[in-house]
């Protein structure tokens, strides 16, 4: 790291959710009535990954707390933190002050089990879109547009119009698959537009026989196509952040598995790139 400056929430929140991932209540030394205490793991990011951890103590780290606030109330908003103590039952915070002391929710625990480093993706929109560049060149404009306006709705509490943006970067990605394909743009339009399109295109993909990838395809495309179609509807919506969150990974693990595979589902080499 160049500069203290250069650290953001999204580089924090990856760190912090590593912490937790290893040692879910190992961050409440000192202040036990807390279970993650952003003093104590601002120490031990400071040593491991700026080799000093006397500078979580001093003015310059300023801009480390902020990112490790920052990321510690995103986990708060998808439900994963309480800003708590374990249990208060009344009792005022020993030591600390408010803001300073976390502690994982019920579903929280449960979450962070199942949470991969692997699969962490920054959220600022610029970012996310960085990490989909690859994917990206394959799957065309129309799934690079789609993708950061879901990942812009996400970042302003937009929550239901970055499901049904991801949806739709999802449709771009399946357009795309099918005019490699293909080799037929209007072919594919047109079936797209017609009765019962996604089934239609994903039918000029796959073909009637069974296809080895086809299950797989079906598997990541179809979470996205759901949450598409619920935010697209006109009844009220249950959709909250945390299915926003799991929208754009969704949107990740859809680029990456159309690029891993893209001969098989195309029959052409990489280097073919197709615009939708």
């Amino acid at each position: 790291m160049s500069s203290l400056q250069s650290l953001n929430a999204d580089d924090a929140l990856k760190f912090l959710l590593g912490c937790l991932k290893q040692n879910p209540d190992g961050y409440n030394r000192r202040h036990s009535n807390f279970g993650i205490y952003i003093p104590n793991v601002v120490e031990e990011f400071c040593g491991k990954m700026l080799g000093n951890t006397t500078l979580a103590h001093e003015r310059e780290s300023e801009p480390i707390y902020l990112a490790f606030y920052d990321a510690a109330w995103q986990l708060c908003r998808m439900g994963i933190l309480r800003p708590s103590a374990l249990c208060p039952r009344g009792q005022a915070p020993a030591g600390g002050q408010a803001g300073d002391g976390y502690s994982l929710t019920g579903y929280g625990r449960g979450w962070l089990k199942k949470w991969d480093a692997e699969g962490f993706f920054p959220t600022d929109p610029d970012r996310y879109i960085q990490v989909l560049a690859n994917g990206s060149a394959l799957l065309g404009s129309g799934f690079l547009q789609r993708s950061h306006e879901a990942a812009k709705c996400y970042k302003f509490g937009a929550y239901i119009a970055c499901c049904a943006m991801s949806g739709a970067a999802a449709e771009s990605a399946l357009l795309a698959v099918a005019i490699a394909k293909t080799r037929d743009e209007d072919l594919v339009l047109r079936k797209y537009q017609g009765r019962d399109g996604r089934r239609e295109v994903m039918r000029l993909i796959f073909g009637n026989a069974t296809h080895k990838l086809e299950a797989r395809f079906k598997d990541v495309f179809g979470v996205l196509s759901y949450w598409r179609d619920s935010a697209s509807h006109g009844q009220a919506s249950d959709i909250s952040e945390l299915e926003a969150h799991e929208a754009l990974a969704g949107l990740l693990r859809l680029s990456r598995f159309v690029t891993d595979n893209w001969k098989d589902l195309t029959g052409r080499d990489a280097s073919a790139s197709a615009s939708v």
